[in-house]
């Protein structure tokens, strides 16, 4: 019970800080356990590292590209998504998506992340809702294709 009042008082960004930290540290732990740990050093040799820094920098565009469609989506809306919380909930969704079973905490989790930007929760879900139907066509016009 103490740790739930504890719980309470906390911040989400401290909350979020905190389940991060504990992430890398189960990582961690799993890596020296398993002895992949020694491969590390390998893994960020050069010819790896430009894959690398091109991969990051793929995903991190792919996060603005996403909140870009986000926020033009929403911008005929009555409360209209800002584009800072529109990057943000496509982070929340990248990193719930790969958290849960089945990647299926992505998007009540950005539901959730924009209603606490102040978008209310039927607008982001039906926003969310035009995304998917989108990218639903686009693959299935690049299939036929």
């Amino acid at each position: 019970m103490r740790f739930l009042r504890w719980l309470k008082h906390i911040g989400s960004r401290r909350l979020s800080i905190g389940f991060i930290v504990i992430c890398f540290i189960v990582l961690m732990i799993y890596l020296f356990a398993s002895g992949e740990a020694a491969q590390l050093p390998h893994a960020f040799s050069w010819p790896r590292s430009l894959w690398l820094l091109l991969g990051a920098g793929s995903m991190v565009a792919g996060w603005f590209f996403e909140g870009w469609v986000l926020y033009e989506m929403g911008r005929g809306l009555e409360h209209p998504i800002p584009y800072k919380a529109a990057v943000r909930s496509t982070m929340v969704v990248q990193f719930f998506n790969n958290i849960t079973p089945s990647s299926s905490g992505g998007q009540p989790m950005q539901i959730w992340s924009l209603w606490r930007d102040g978008v209310p929760v039927g607008r982001a879900s039906s926003v969310l809702l035009g995304k998917f139907a989108v990218y639903q066509a686009a693959l299935v016009t690049c299939g036929m294709l």
